[in-house]
Formats: structure tokens, C-alpha cells, sequence
């Protein structure tokens, strides 16, 4: 008869280390399908990034002219829509700060900017340096 309350209080034992078994179990997938949630919303923001390329530059108008035009094809090949807040021209005699651009390219898609009264000479170099938005520098180099 001691055998058998023995036996029976062993049963009760391994019943509990069973159940605390699948609490911990359950408690780290839970706590695991958290951090991967989580990992996944902070990846995808991050994900999002912000492009400019400068597909054509095209110089209109008379060399050395003060009132010639530099017309260029920007395209938005990211992921995210970039906002050109101010485009920074400068090279032999040139050295132009344009602000207040506001303009806009959705991913994915290219726009038309003319830059007016930049005074461009035919064989010099100019660098284009555009401020975006999110405070991102896009740099090209170009021969008028």
C-alpha cells in the first residue's frame, strides 16, 4: 500500500514538470513571434530608400550667355517619393544656390527641372548637388 501512494505522488510530479514544459514552450514561441514582428516593421522601413539619377543634362542657349538654361531629366529610381528641396550648380563662373525647388518624384517615375539665368560656358565642367527632403546629398558631375 506505501508503493502505491508513492507511485502516485511520483505521477503528480512529472504531470507538473510537463505542464511548466508547455508554459515555457508557449511562452518563448510567443515571445520569439514578438521579436520577428517586430524585426519585420523595422526592416520594411528601412527598406524604403531614396534615389536620384540623373538620366540627361541638356545646356540651352548661347555659351557664356548670363541667360542660357540648364534643363535636366531627373529620375527616382528607389523606392521612396524624393522631394529636391534646393539644386547647388557650380563650375567656371558658376556657382548658384536654386532653393525652394519643391519638387517632387514619386518612385519609380522621372521629371523635367529647369535651372534658368546659370551663365554656362560650352567645355567646362559643373557639379549638381541636390538636397532632398530627408536631408539626403545627390552629386553629379557634368561638361556643358
Amino acid at each position: 500500500m506505501f508503493s502505491k501512494q508513492k507511485e502516485k505522488k511520483l505521477d503528480n510530479k512529472a504531470m507538473s514538470v510537463a505542464i511548466a514544459s508547455v508554459i515555457l514552450l508557449s511562452v518563448t514561441v510567443a515571445l520569439g513571434l514578438a521579436v520577428s514582428g517586430w524585426i519585420t516593421i523595422f526592416s520594411f522601413n528601412s527598406m524604403q530608400t531614396e534615389a536620384l539619377w540623373i538620366s540627361d543634362i541638356s545646356y540651352q542657349g548661347t555659351s557664356g550667355a548670363s541667360d542660357n538654361q540648364i534643363v535636366l531629366t531627373i529620375a527616382n529610381p528607389g523606392s521612396y517619393a524624393v522631394t529636391i528641396l534646393q539644386v547647388k550648380v557650380t563650375g567656371n563662373n558658376v556657382d548658384q544656390l536654386i532653393g525652394d525647388l519643391g519638387v517632387t518624384i514619386e518612385a519609380g517615375e522621372s521629371q523635367t527641372v529647369t535651372l534658368n539665368d546659370m551663365g554656362w560656358i560650352s567645355g567646362y565642367p559643373y557639379q549638381f548637388n541636390f538636397l532632398s527632403g530627408r536631408g539626403n546629398n545627390f552629386v553629379t558631375t557634368d561638361t556643358a
